[in-house]
């Protein structure tokens, strides 16, 4: 399913209220070494993303605070419950505990100690699953969700997750280089980024993007 273009520019709006607060402020910067490496002749230029500056060190955070703004406007008092390995639960206790929303993390056991302290420096609740396994975090974090009446927010398949974390970048990416660049390479899990950028590179584009203008997911 494709986002409504009224959605989108909400995204894209959001994007530049919230940009002075440096919570989704992206940074581009080219790498000269990586372009030397893609071409040698110097006709490619390669720039990075680095998204690993945003406040919980992860792009996760787009989407956490997009989904829980949305969440408030049908429910002034929410409680939300979320699977994660690690950075989708930070970025939700983080954007939880900005928007006083009560919040419960489920990781899999042997989630490192550092992801953990950093979601509950936040104040969720956190919960550690008996597996190992994300999955099975996931199936936990979908029954406490619905045994208590909370809402469970998914890390990837959820449209204004996908469209903070990805979306708003995109839109920021466009912004900072002037242009929609025509290949971007993107971490791929559950695919919520790679769709997310996709949809406002498309959305954005002032001429119907070729067959080869792509947003590559890398695994």
């Amino acid at each position: 399913m494709l986002p409504s273009a009224s959605a989108l520019d909400q995204v894209r709006t959001l994007a530049d209220e919230v940009r002075e607060a440096r919570i989704r402020c992206v940074h581009v910067v080219r790498s000269v070494d990586l372009g030397a490496l893609a071409d040698p002749s110097g006709g490619t230029r390669v720039w990075i993303a680095t998204e690993v500056l945003q406040v919980t060190g992860s792009f996760k955070v787009r989407g956490a605070l997009n989904a829980l703004l949305a969440l408030l406007v049908k429910d002034p008092a929410p409680r939300v419950v979320v699977g994660s390995a690690g950075n989708h639960g930070a970025g939700m206790a983080y954007a939880a505990n900005v928007l006083g929303i009560d919040a419960t993390v489920v990781v899999p056991k042997g989630t490192p100690k550092a992801k953990l302290e950093k979601i509950e420096a936040s104040g969720a609740s956190v919960v550690v699953s008996m597996s190992n396994q994300f999955d099975d975090a996931e199936k936990q974090a979908k029954k406490i969700a619905e045994t208590t009446g909370a809402t469970f927010v998914s890390a990837y398949d959820d449209m204004d997750v996908v469209l903070g974390n990805g979306s708003s970048l995109g839109f920021e990416i466009a912004e900072a280089l002037g242009f929609v660049p025509k290949t971007v390479l993107a971490p791929f899990g559950g695919a919520g980024l790679a769709t997310g950028l996709s949809w406002a590179f498309a959305h954005q584009a002032k001429e119907p993007l070729l067959e080869r203008d792509r947003v590559w997911g890398v695994q």
